[in-house]
């Protein structure tokens, strides 16, 4: 049972660490090789930590046993990290220490209705790779870019100061928008008009 809970707490850390990156974490789960592979895995741990959980809760350790409830320390372990990842923890705090290098970028960002001004640079963990400000509002900083399932289209991640709900110089089909802090969003949208 220690293998359970050590493996479960080497996964947590590693999908709390891939959720630094915008669009990381679905990319590398849910990439269309490994789709089936990710979702049977995830799923079939998911199920084995809720039976051992309930398993160690139905059956409580004897009085002479030391704390062994290694599948309840497992399940908790896991809704943790769910909880972090929901709320986007890992990213909000990454991005925290870089935002106010991304704020001086927002003065000079070129307004540009497809694409962005290519710059290469690093920001903190980020690497910037195109920013630009959308003419319906807000600057978009691309930091990361995907497939968009078979077809040739491609996905952007990225941050976003003040965006607008409309769609961002990378694209507007699929266009996802989630506060972090302040006026400071991260975005997800696809090039697929």
């Amino acid at each position: 049972m220690r293998v359970v809970f050590g493996l479960t707490v080497i996964g947590g850390a590693g999908l709390l660490g891939l959720a630094v990156w915008p669009g990381l974490l679905g990319v590398v789960l849910f990439g269309i090789p490994l789709v089936f592979v990710s979702l049977l895995l995830l799923g079939f741990w998911f199920l084995l930590l809720i039976v051992l959980g309930i398993r160690d809760i139905v059956n409580p350790p004897t009085p002479n046993m030391r704390f062994r409830r290694w599948g309840l320390a497992s399940a908790l372990v896991m809704f943790g990290t769910l909880g972090l990842l929901w709320f986007h923890v890992p990213q909000r705090v990454a991005f925290a220490f870089c935002s106010a290098d991304l704020q001086r970028l927002t003065d000079t960002a070129q307004t540009s209705e497809w694409g962005g001004e290519e710059i290469d640079s690093k920001v903190g963990l980020y690497r910037v790779d195109q920013y630009a400000a959308d003419p319906r509002g807000g600057v978009f900083f691309r930091t990361a870019t995907g497939p968009d399932g078979l077809g040739p289209d491609q996905m952007s991640y990225g941050f976003a100061f003040r965006p607008n709900g409309v769609g961002t110089p990378f694209g507007k089909a699929h266009y996802y928008q989630h506060h972090l802090f302040d006026d400071w969003y991260m975005f997800a949208v696809s090039d697929d008009w």
